[in-house]
């Protein structure tokens, strides 16, 4: 049976205004230049660029280095030749700076052939590039903003070509009958674009612009229940936690933990290094009572039964906030939750938007802030009802989740990138009616591991 989830979402700070896109281009293609990195210019034979992608809608951008490979890089990293680059799989302090070489023949035949053609026109042998895009930012730093060329639109990798009679068409699919009825009716405009319209009432590069909103000024939540809190140093909570907040944090990691206390400790925080079950909530809960007598924060993050715990904890609790981590194993609107403690290191845990969306709404709360990782909801008292903020959270989430390639997917041959044709599969799920796909996923989630257990329905 299909359920209609209705998503409202809090009047909070609007987000910096991007410039004006064809209708659907926004969900056909991407905004990509390179630049001379900060503090570098080519003039000086600098080796250094940057690999930006701008999301206009949002007036955000994200970027990754990339190392024009000659004699200039090879002296500063301390290299021989071309071979011993080949050798190189990380360009900075951690696993998060991993980086790959591409020759000029890779480079030439991929999506990006254009974008390091026009910044270096004269041809180079190879760039090392970063695996991964940084976090959103925001307005685009200053020397990003210093760089007047125009980005180049490139195509997405792994995605079907879907003009905007198609997205019209899945947008009205997730609509209830009775929004969609009063959209035939008002004539303002194609569901696309007033999805565009609402993208920046919804999306955010962080969801900690949601705190100033219920707790302005100096005021902070009184009490948390953070399942997952690491160091707690990098928290979605932070801001709360910098005010002052207090509350039971928890954490299976020793060291996180230990660097938690010294760090944060204060009289209104218990922090607690054990594994979190959801049978293990209640006890906790009676156990810790004085430090949790008024949660109105709820955070779980543990990348394995999150929805079970947070299910589990809200039985206990009527928080104002709920934190949660986004885990796309699976895209909307079919609802995934992990249900095993132990993953067998396979990235099948947390669980998904669509899980996340339904199961908080059936008690009680509405969607407040989404970005590339997490969730804020809120109490429904709390939220303001609006069809299209409605259209603006399945247009975050596309964006935030569909439409998000890292660089290592341009570059690769389509036939050869595991992650396009795990692209194109996810493409396939979304877009498909989800009660004839169901199936197929179980069939697709199980042959990684028969024995993770987990929960899919639609």
């Amino acid at each position: 049976m299909r359920r209609w989830v209705v998503m409202h979402l809090l009047p909070l700070l609007p987000l910096l205004p991007g410039e004006s896109l064809a209708v659907g281009e926004a969900f056909r293609k991407v905004h990509l230049k390179l630049i001379a990195a900060p503090g570098d210019g080519t003039a000086d034979g600098s080796f250094r660029y940057a690999l930006v992608e701008q999301k206009p809608i949002l007036g955000a951008c994200r970027w990754t280095q990339a190392l024009l490979v000659g004699e200039a890089m090879l002296q500063s990293m301390g290299l021989q030749d071309l071979e011993q680059v080949r050798n190189v799989r990380r360009c900075g302090p951690s696993m998060a700076y991993g980086c790959t070489l591409y020759d000029a023949s890779t480079i030439a035949s991929s999506l990006l052939a254009e974008v390091f053609r026009r910044k270096v026109p004269d041809g180079f042998d190879a760039f090392l590039i970063g695996d991964y895009f940084s976090a959103l930012e925001i307005g685009c730093p200053d020397w990003v903003l210093k760089d007047e060329e125009a980005y180049l639109e490139v195509g997405l990798p792994g995605q079907p070509a879907l003009d905007p009679q198609s997205w019209e068409a899945w947008l009205a699919r997730h609509l209830p009958p009775s929004q969609l009825e009063d959209h035939r009716r008002s004539k303002t405009g194609s569901l696309l674009e007033r999805t565009l319209a609402a993208i920046p009432d919804v999306c955010t590069h962080s969801v900690t612009d949601v705190w100033e909103a219920l707790w302005p000024g100096t005021a902070t939540a009184t009490e948390m229940f953070v399942v997952g809190c690491g160091a707690l140093n990098a928290e979605p909570t932070q801001p709360l936690v910098d005010k002052g907040a207090g509350g039971l944090f928890i954490d299976r990691d020793e060291k996180g933990v230990k660097l938690a206390k010294h760090t944060a400790s204060a009289g209104n925080r218990l922090f607690l290094n054990t594994t979190v079950r959801p049978g293990d909530v209640g006890h906790l809960l009676r156990r810790h009572a004085a430090f949790v007598r008024n949660v109105e924060v709820l955070q779980v993050d543990i990348d394995t039964v999150d929805g079970a715990v947070v299910q589990a904890a809200l039985d206990h609790m009527h928080p104002r906030a709920v934190v949660v981590e986004v885990r796309d194993v699976v895209p909307f609107p079919i609802r995934y939750t992990c249900l095993a403690q132990d993953t067998q290191g396979v990235a099948l845990g947390g669980a998904n938007f669509a899980f996340w969306a339904y199961e908080l709404q059936r008690r009680g709360y509405q969607l407040a802030r989404l970005d590339s990782r997490d969730a804020v909801f809120v109490r429904e008292e709390e939220a303001a009802p609006s069809t299209d903020r409605l259209l603006g959270t399945l247009g975050c989430y596309l964006l935030h989740y569909m439409l998000a390639p890292e660089p290592t997917q341009f570059f690769r041959r389509e036939d050869q990138s595991v992650q396009v044709q795990s692209s194109r599969l996810r493409w396939h799920w979304l877009l498909s009616d989800p009660d004839l796909v169901i199936d197929e996923i179980w069939l697709n989630l199980t042959a990684w591991r028969n024995n993770v257990r987990f929960m899919l329905d639609v």
